[in-house]
C-alpha cells in the first residue's frame, strides 16, 4: 500500500467500469452543486452591496443626519429631467433663421444647460446639504423672530409648486406623471419633500433681505492691485506725491499672473464689493486714496471719485444684494454645521 497515490480522481483500478462511471458521476454533481453554490453566495453579495448596502450608504452626513446614496440618485435624476425639459422647450422654438444674434443667444442657452447637466451629480449632493443645513437653521431664525409662515412652506404653497413642477416637466396627465416618478425613482412623497426643501430655501432668502432699501448711499471708485509688495508702495507714493492715476497705473505695469489688475467700479452700493472695500470706500470723501490695503491676499489702492448719499438702486443690484445676503448667511451657518462629505460613495 506504500506509494500509492490518492484515490481523489484515480479511481481504484480494482472497481468495476460500472461503479467507475457511478462514482465519476458523484464527483460531477457535489462539483456542480459546489459552483452552483459559490455562485448564489457571490449573487446575493452583489445584491446586498448594490440593493441593500450601496443605497443606504451616506454621501454626506449633516449635524449627524445622513444624506443616503439613493436619495441622492434620485434627486440628481430629478435635476437632469428639469434640465432636459428645458433644453427641449427651446428646441421646440428655434430662432428665426435671419437673426443670428438670437440664435447664438439660444445656442448659449443650451451650452449652459448642457453644462449643467454634466455638473448635476455634484449640484445634486450640495443642493441637498444646503438644504439640510437651511432645515436646521430654521428653529433659530423662528427663535430670532422670524414668522414661521414667512419661512415654512404651506400646503398650498406646496401643491402650487407641484402644478409648476408638472407644467415645467410638460407633464399633462396623471398617467405621465406617475412614468415620470418611476422613471427617476422617487414617489409623489418624495418629491414634495424636494420641492418643499427648494421653497424653504427660497422663502428664507426673501426673509434675510426683506429690509434692503431701494435708496441707498452709493461710491464711484477704482483699484489697483499689486501681488507684489514692493511694486504697490511705489505706485502709492507716485499718487501720493501728485502723479496722475491713469499715469501710475500705466507706469505701474501690471502682471496679470501675479493677481495684477486695475479696474473701475461703477456705482455700487455696500456690500457687493469686498470688505476691505466697503470699509475704506463708504467712509472715504470723492477722490481721497486709500493707504496700501491687504485684499484676499493682495495689495490694493483705493481712489473714491465720487460719493452719492442717496441713489437708486438698479434692480440688478437690488438683485445682486439679495443674493449675496443670502449666500453670505448660508456661508456662516455652514460654517457652524457639522458636514462630512463622502464622494467615495458617489461613484
Amino acid at each position: 500500500m506504500v506509494g500509492r497515490r490518492p484515490l481523489i480522481f484515480n479511481f481504484d483500478p480494482r472497481l468495476s467500469k460500472a461503479e467507475i462511471d457511478q462514482r465519476r458521476t458523484q464527483w460531477a454533481v457535489l462539483l456542480t452543486a459546489v459552483a452552483v453554490g459559490l455562485a448564489l453566495l457571490v449573487a446575493g453579495v452583489g445584491i446586498y452591496v448594490n440593493g441593500i448596502r450601496q443605497p443606504g450608504l451616506a454621501v454626506a452626513i449633516v449635524n449627524g443626519h445622513g444624506i443616503r446614496r439613493d436619495a441622492w440618485q434620485h434627486y440628481e435624476s430629478l435635476i437632469q429631467a428639469e434640465l432636459q425639459a428645458k433644453q427641449a422647450f427651446i428646441q421646440q422654438q428655434p430662432a428665426p433663421a435671419n437673426d443670428p444674434a438670437a440664435g447664438a443667444q439660444q445656442q448659449a442657452e443650451l451650452n449652459a444647460l448642457q453644462q449643467q447637466l454634466s455638473s448635476a451629480s455634484d449640484q445634486a449632493v450640495t443642493d441637498l446639504i444646503n438644504g439640510a443645513v437651511v432645515a436646521a437653521a430654521v428653529p433659530k431664525l423662528e427663535q430670532q423672530g422670524a414668522p414661521a409662515a414667512q419661512i415654512v412652506p404651506s400646503s398650498k404653497q406646496l401643491d402650487d409648486a407641484l402644478t409648476q413642477e408638472r407644467q415645467g416637466l410638460g407633464i399633462t396627465s396623471d398617467s405621465q406623471f406617475q412614468n415620470f416618478l418611476h422613471a427617476i425613482g422617487m414617489n409623489e412623497t418624495d418629491l414634495r419633500a424636494a420641492l418643499s426643501m427648494r421653497l424653504q430655501e427660497d422663502q428664507v432668502r426673501t426673509y434675510l433681505s426683506r429690509d434692503v432699501k431701494p435708496v441707498q448711499q452709493q461710491v464711484k471708485a477704482r483699484i489697483m492691485s499689486y501681488g507684489n509688495a514692493g511694486k504697490a508702495a511705489d505706485a502709492l507714493k507716485a499718487l501720493q506725491g501728485g502723479q496722475p492715476w491713469e499715469n501710475v497705473n500705466l507706469q505701474y505695469a501690471k502682471d496679470q499672473a501675479a493677481q495684477e489688475t486695475s479696474r473701475a467700479v461703477a456705482w455700487t452700493p455696500k456690500g457687493l464689493e469686498s470688505a476691505t472695500f466697503d470699509q475704506f470706500a463708504f467712509s472715504a470723501q470723492p477722490l481721497q486714496i486709500s493707504d496700501l490695503l491687504t485684499d484676499n491676499g493682495t495689495h490694493v489702492i483705493i481712489q473714491v471719485e465720487d460719493v452719492g448719499p442717496a441713489r437708486p438702486l438698479s434692480q440688478s443690484q437690488i438683485d445682486q444684494i439679495k443674493a449675496k445676503t443670502y449666500t453670505d448667511w448660508l456661508n456662516q451657518q455652514t460654517q457652524a454645521a457639522q458636514i462630512q462629505r463622502y464622494p467615495q460613495n458617489m461613484s
